[in-house]
């Protein structure tokens, strides 16, 4: 065994799939929040739909947690 390789159990082969998700999770919630925190309106998408500031907010933890 190299000293490069990670060792069956250790802490870095079991936190790989927990930071992707956690991160996807901590977006979804964002995304989730009611109206009354989104923020003012960035693009104005059709009647009674846009993008609001906190949508940009959740879109980078989304994307790093996908990556």
């Amino acid at each position: 065994m190299t000293a490069t390789r990670a060792k069956r159990g250790s802490r870095q082969t079991w936190s790989w799939p927990f930071s992707p998700l956690g991160l996807v999770g901590i977006a979804i919630a964002v995304l989730a929040a009611p109206r009354r925190v989104e923020g003012p309106v960035r693009i104005p998408i059709s009647s009674g739909h846009a993008l609001a500031v906190l949508d940009a907010v959740a879109l980078g933890p989304l994307l790093v947690g996908s990556a």
